[in-house]
């Protein structure tokens, strides 16, 4: 049994990689930061993603919910934050603008008290020990949460992150980042978001594993991928298929018959991670905090280090896992 923290900003991707991390972990708890959207939207949007899981499988431990990181720590922020990313990709509430769906299929979203970050997730650590495993936390939002806990000492637990953009580790995508539209030609979102932050965290984490903006460029799912992903006859295919709707069409009008789903990817990874083959490279990874045209860029150092990119794993076990997450 592998024992998962995940710490995100909710967008429509963060919906299939918790799918995904439920599906294939224990998950003890998520905590809820600002990226894709403000806060309070992802608090929203996270019960209603375990509303729908534990609709499907009642007898699942809930996990605990808590508040993390409301606000980049940057001094210097490009990107608004404040307000939910229309223009990239997720929709207004951040997560495909259908809030009715519950409603109209006779579902209600659950309630769920929000417990104390820092020591929920020592608690998380605690339990995992017990149980001779280590925890695994997932950050599939932008640093902030896992620079909280390093400054509190709390480190003891696995690092899997999806964030940076290294273009030199993957020609065939060969993408410097995806902030373009907020000036930030060189950087990936999650970095983007506070990039002190994200500098922190690789600068002191004793290991992170990354998994890579061009890598998700790679491992997306095609229409007809992500057509069997939705088509199955349960309530949280038919979740995903509402939800991913909006995302599916910014893709097809921008040209990219691709359904992009990054945070997938780190979640698949922490599931396979132990059995089965892999590719990747060691080394270090310094992120650009002088403003600039490279502001927020991630520089990787092969060789002794603390950070390990995934360059690439079983392409046909990734579409698999994302299918069988909503059976």
């Amino acid at each position: 049994m592998k024992y998962t923290w995940i710490d995100t900003d909710a967008g429509i991707d963060d919906a299939l990689a918790i799918l995904v991390t439920l599906k294939n972990t224990q998950v003890l708890g998520i905590s809820l930061s600002f990226g894709n959207c403000p806060q309070h939207m992802v608090l929203r949007n996270v019960t209603r993603i375990l509303s729908a899981f534990l609709e499907q499988h009642p007898e699942y431990p809930v996990p605990m919910l808590c508040l993390s990181a409301a606000h980049s720590h940057s001094k210097l922020v490009k990107k608004d934050c404040d307000k939910a990313d229309y223009d990239c990709w997720h929709g207004h509430d951040g997560m495909g603008d259908v809030p009715d769906f519950e409603a109209s299929h006779g579902k209600v979203v659950r309630e769920f008290q929000l417990t104390d970050f820092a020591s929920s997730v020592q608690k998380a650590i605690d339990f995992a020990n017990s149980k001779n495993q280590v925890l695994t936390v997932l950050s599939i939002g932008p640093l902030t949460a896992v620079k909280m806990l390093l400054e509190k000492n709390i480190s003891n637990y696995n690092l899997i992150t999806m964030s940076c953009a290294f273009p030199a580790l993957f020609p065939a995508s060969n993408s410097p980042g995806n902030m373009s539209s907020f000036n930030q030609p060189n950087s990936e979102h999650n970095i983007a978001c506070d990039v002190e932050s994200a500098a922190y965290v690789f600068d002191h984490a004793k290991q992170i594993t990354v998994i890579d903006w061009n890598f998700t460029l790679t491992y997306y799912l095609s229409q007809p991928e992500l057509q069997i992903l939705n088509s199955h006859n349960t309530y949280l295919s038919e979740f995903h298929a509402q939800i991913s709707q909006h995302l599916t069409t910014k893709l097809l009008e921008s040209g990219n018959e691709q359904y992009l789903c990054c945070d997938a990817c780190a979640a698949h990874f922490h599931f396979i991670q132990n059995n089965k083959p892999f590719e990747s490279q060691k080394g270090t990874v310094k992120i650009i905090t002088e403003d600039g045209e490279n502001f927020g860029q991630s520089v990787f150092t092969q060789g002794e280090g603390n950070a390990e990119i995934i360059i690439s794993y079983e392409r046909d076990e990734f579409v698999k896992t994302l299918v069988n997450c909503v059976i």
